[in-house]
């Protein structure tokens, strides 16, 4: 969640867009989800035992966004994404 949309807004337009109206946002998030879901499908239908996941969600500092936000746009996102990997039998390594 977080890494793609580093990638599509870069880090100051993250940090900015996050800190100046977080619902929105957030809401930018749950559409990027979306979008991205069907990349989660096609791994969950791959013939693979194991898929690794990676997301910067926080620095050595700790996290960049309120983790109230984390907790209401990525870790439900999160859990969607994941459902056809975890259904498919799939090992997730986070």
């Amino acid at each position: 969640m977080i890494s793609g949309l580093i990638d599509i807004f870069g880090w100051e337009m993250l940090l900015l867009a996050a800190g100046v109206d977080p619902k929105g946002f957030g809401e930018v998030a749950n559409r990027y989800a979306t979008w991205i879901q069907e990349y989660y499908d096609a791994l969950g239908a791959a013939d693979v035992p194991v898929v690794m996941v990676h997301d910067d969600i926080v620095w050595s500092a700790g996290p960049f966004i309120a983790p109230r936000w984390y907790r209401q746009y990525v870790l439900p996102n999160d859990k969607r994404l994941f459902t056809p990997l975890l259904e498919s039998g799939k090992k997730i390594s986070y």
